[in-house]
């Protein structure tokens, strides 16, 4: 069995029919639209997520449980978001049963149901087969069609009702229609139907023997193989079921432990005789290797792996395991059930996949979930044990739940061999007053279950002891603190381990201002320390021409500064004091607002991934190691890397970021020239176990090197489109439009320069002409990149990613974008052009696709649309606009941008002692769109003065957060406009202007 990311779900058991069961021929005639729909006590939309059958005890027969992730209610009083429907048949240990005409289910289908109820409320497909209509893309229109399952083998149509008229198949937003139209025609024979045959049977989102707090009369676990059901024989004479650990590749440093736990939870089964125990290291490795050895890896050593490296973000199967090998000759009857002897089992996470290992409690999870595959259990049908098809990830680490217990008892009876009682965990991470903190405890031997204490000593004040095994709290209090705890067992045998836990005092610090530009003359300035009392501190400079006249002291204060004339007009240089963990960036500009030269864009001739954090991944810098939170990561981008080189002229760089987010939180990121403190700005919003992306663009240090701060841990991705650096023999301007166009436009109907009416296909490439005139605006042939937005319209249940590049390459290890099913999504970009002035999308899967241009880089200085622009970047990212009530930036206006009514914004500012000059024709930055109501729209960026225009620049769903990057042009007052399709809040942050 395995598990993958979807939802961070556990895949299915698939079950294969049984020799012996029952099996029936089913004859039908078909009903009409309306006896459908007045029969149906619900009609929904939605996708399956897992499938798994089971023994009702209380009815004596099997049934298929089908959980589906609700989209869409026409009809019925269903409130939940998941529900689970409860079918006759399937297989489940080594019994089967096949009624036909029964409705089939696959995980991941998009389906239309109609409901019924069995007499106890639990749901059923009406009609059998007949209420069940999947929905998939027509390849000939590529729009979404809705069609009847197809009759099966054994059933016999007897004819069609007369009574209406009868759909099998349909575009599905002509059908919504339709449905909507007969449900409120029908309604008075609905509910008469209601009452005559369902009256007191109120609907159930789950059946009862699923439901939590009731006795399940169903067998809910499994067995991994229902036919010829392996186990292991050797708990039948006392000895353990032996695993070794290649720590090769681990995901954290407490993977030993974390195996240990998984293997001690199997073990520490009351009324079972299986041990599992840890036999050391190894150097084999592999999910199908059969070497004789149980083994746990990590990496895939033997170089045939059972994995697929992602395309995009992190994502897939999570980790595998199982009984790969045992023998049909050797078998053994247990509770009436022929188990054949297995021989070897391993166990493998996928390396590509790391990304979602950083929790350790969450690796136990996982770790004990596929352990008990390599056990021989399948999927448990209850939803709380850690054996059922989802993961729980609700800090339950490697515990068991009663039908786990129950399962290995039926696999593995009799008394396991008790060894003494010990307490495993060795020690406890540093703790910070008033900081969360958990930590779980682990113990081994004794009988199960183990209850803790403190034996002696105190605990730091505000942390308690949870006697399940669990230190919990938030410390009030700095010191070192000596404790003792105790574990007893079932048995009440005792052991008890002492321990020191250090509570650090948490010291903060902060300094105003945080930016400081002087003239060429040179100047001075008193820096004001903010300090926890208590705190001592040191300041620094990292410049010659910086002297510093405070260096040193304890709690709040100040430093005091000078700083030498800047020798060359027309240079600048940026230098920092760094006081304690904060810095404040010091500017001395000889002549650009800035503080850098103007610049020239030079786009790389295909695109690099300079940075992937991810373990087992590939790039021009591998860490290995994820972004640690509000830690700021100095990457270097002077490199040559893949053929690609980004010189030691160039001072900014433009490309995407990715944020893999394998945690339960949200979160931002922020990338800014290196040497500084994190600025108020971000360039990208990320939220729980997601791959997110936002392209940017960012100034580089003196020594080539840009900051990367996220407010959580997460693995990041960079990839680098272009380079700014100073004007040479090919470098180019940037010529923003009048006007964004919208370039491309796939989907049928919608306008578009350029309007195919067909998705762009999975897996292939489109190629698009951006020399174009269009609306009156064109893109000359001396176009070498494009910049704008490039938006997924996804119709149907797939993950993905997309990517723009030059025409004429092979698709580049990058992405532009990640979407996810059934959404919308959109990202800026800057594309480089082939010689014919074309670029390519790549898409994972099927897709329409939507491109917006707002400018071009040419060889042209000055073209139809203008004089070219050169670049300066701003010394740090600058909050130009946050219209929410309170918060810090230039412009606050402390209300909302209203629906449908443009906004215009003054770029041409002096603020927090940066400025973008009147000069200025075009701005790089971010847009973020804070939604506080439960609505969908889109927000616009662009020159202001004119209507809004046929683009978008953001994407926004309900109470979210959605920011994208953009390049706008700005009128001849140095404005532009912003546009919202509701009424939202709006944050502007810019890193750099365009001038002539």
């Amino acid at each position: 069995m395995f598990l993958r990311k979807s939802r961070l779900t556990w895949l299915s058991l698939m079950c294969v029919l049984a020799t012996a069961g029952v099996v029936t021929a089913t004859s039908i005639v078909i009903p009409s639209d309306d006896e459908l729909i007045i029969g149906a006590r619900a009609i929904v939309r939605g996708n399956v997520t897992a499938v798994a059958s089971g023994y009702d005890d209380a009815h004596k027969a099997i049934f298929t449980y089908i959980t589906l992730r609700v989209q869409e209610v026409f009809k019925g009083n269903i409130t939940t978001s998941e529900i689970v429907i409860k079918e006759p048949g399937g297989v489940t240990g080594n019994r089967g049963s096949l009624i036909f005409g029964t409705p089939e289910f696959k995980t991941g289908e998009n389906v239309l149901l109609y409901l019924d109820t069995w007499p106890d409320g639990s749901l059923r497909v009406h009609q059998w087969f007949l209420g069940k209509f999947t929905i998939n893309t027509n390849r000939a229109n590529g729009k979404l069609t809705l069609v009847r399952d197809a009759i099966s083998g054994n059933i016999t149509v007897l004819g069609r009702s007369q009574t209406g008229p009868i759909t099998d198949r349909a575009d599905i937003s002509n059908y919504a229609e339709m449905l909507r139209g007969r449900i409120a025609a029908t309604r008075a024979a609905a509910v008469k139907h209601e009452s005559r045959f369902f009256a007191g049977a109120a609907l159930r989102s789950r059946p009862a023997e699923m439901s939590a707090g009731s006795n399940p009369p169903i067998q809910n676990f499994t067995l991994i193989n229902g036919s010829y059901p392996p186990r292991w024989f050797e708990p039948d004479t006392g000895q353990p079921v032996v695993f070794k650990i290649n720590p090769a590749g681990a995901p954290n440093s407490t993977i030993i432990n974390d195996m240990l736990a998984a293997m001690n939870a199997w073990s520490n089964v009351s009324g079972s005789s299986l041990r599992v125990t840890n036999g050391g290291s190894t150097s084999t490795c592999g999910l199908l290797v059969t070497d004789g050895e149980n083994t746990i890896s990590f990496n895939n050593c033997d170089n045939y792996s059972a994995f697929s490296p992602s395309g995009g973000g992190c994502s897939g199967i999570l980790a595998a395991a199982g009984i790969i090998s045992y023998s049909l000759q050797q078998t053994r009857v247990i509770n009436g059930i022929t188990f054949y002897r297995a021989l070897e089992g391993n166990m493998s996470f996928n390396p590509y996949a790391s990304c979602y290992f950083g929790n350790s409690c969450n690796v136990q999870e996982v770790a004990t979930h596929e352990m008990g595959h390599a056990l021989g259990l399948g999927h448990s049908l209850d939803s709380t044990a850690t054996m059922h098809a989802y993961a729980h990830f609700d800090g339950r680490c490697a515990a068991l739940r009663t039908d786990d217990a129950s399962a290995i008892q039926f696999i593995y009876p009799g008394s396991s061999a008790v060894t003494p009682l010990a307490i495993t965990t060795t020690g406890f991470p540093n703790a910070q007053p008033g900081t969360s903190y958990t930590q779980s405890l682990l113990a081994s031997g004794g009988v199960p279950a183990y209850t803790w204490s403190l034996a002696s000593g105190a605990l730091p004040p505000g942390l308690y002891l949870n006697p399940t095994g669990s230190l919990t709290g938030m410390p009030m209090q700095a010191g070192n603190f000596s404790f003792s705890l105790m574990v007893r067992d079932a048995n009440n045998s005792s052991s008890s381990r002492s321990y020191t836990m250090q509570v650090s005092q948490s010291c903060s610090f902060g300094i105003s201002p945080n930016t400081q530009n002087f003239p060429a003359i040179g100047g001075s300035g008193i820096l004001a320390v903010s300090v926890s009392s208590g705190c001592a501190w040191t300041a620094t400079s990292s410049a010659s021409w910086i002297t510093i006249n405070t260096t040193s002291g304890n709690g709040s204060g100040s430093v005091s500064y000078s700083v030498a004339a800047n020798p060359t007009l027309g240079a600048s240089r940026i230098g920092t004091i760094t006081v304690a963990n904060q810095s404040m960036t010091i500017t001395q500009d000889g002549g650009q607002s800035g503080g850098t030269q103007a610049l020239q864009y030079y786009p790389l001739a295909k695109p690099i991934r300079l940075l992937d954090t991810r373990a087992g991944t590939s790039g021009c810098t591998l860490p290995g190691t994820q972004i640690q939170a509000q830690v700021a990561r100095a990457q270097s981008a002077w490199l040559t890397c893949n053929g690609m080189t980004i010189p030691a002229t160039a001072q900014a760089i433009t490309g995407n970021l990715a944020v893999v987010n394998s945690q339960n939180n949200s979160g931002y990121g922020t990338i800014y020239p290196a040497g500084g403190s994190p600025p108020l700005a971000s360039n990208i919003n990320y939220v729980p176990y997601e791959v997110t992306s936002s392209s940017f663009v960012t100034g580089l240090n003196a020594s080539g090197q840009f900051n990367i701060f996220t407010f959580s841990t997460v693995d990041v991705v960079i990839d680098v489109t272009g380079y700014f650096a100073p004007p040479g023999g090919v470098g180019l301007y940037y010529h923003p439009l009048p006007q964004p166009i919208r370039l491309l436009e796939t989907r049928p109907g919608q306008a578009g320069c350029i309007t195919p009416g067909t998705p762009i296909q999975g897996q292939a490439n489109r190629t698009v002409n951006a020399w174009v005139t269009c609306n009156g605006i064109t893109i000359p042939s001396t176009a070498r990149a494009v910049s704008g937005n490039f938006a997924v319209v996804n119709q149907l249940n797939s993950s993905g990613y997309g990517t723009v590049y030059p025409t004429g390459g092979t698709v580049p290890v990058i992405s532009n974008i990640n979407y996810s099913p059934f959404g919308i999504i959109s990202n800026s970009f800057v594309a480089g052009l082939s010689a014919s002035g074309q670029f390519n999308i790549f898409a994972y899967s099927t897709i329409h696709a939507v491109v917006d241009v707002t400018g071009y880089f040419s060889v042209d200085a000055v073209d139809s649309n203008g004089a070219g622009l050169l670049y300066t970047t701003l010394p740090m990212p600058l909050r130009l606009l946050d219209t929410r009530p309170g918060q810090a930036g230039c412009d606050r206006p402390g209300q909302t941008i209203q629906a449908q009514t443009p906004r215009s914004e003054n770029a041409a500012v002096t603020c927090s002692g940066m400025t973008i000059p009147s000069t200025s024709r075009a701005i790089t930055g971010n847009f973020t769109v804070v939604n506080q109501l439960n609505n969908y729209g889109y927000g616009a960026v662009y020159p202001a003065g004119g209507s809004a225009p046929l683009t978008a620049t953001v994407n926004y769903t309900p109470f979210a957060i959605k920011g994208n990057s953009f390049m706008t042009g700005l009128n001849s007052e140095g404005q532009f406009a912003l546009f919202t399709y509701s009424t939202v809040h709006a944050v502007v942050d810019v890193t750099g202007f365009f001038a002539p």
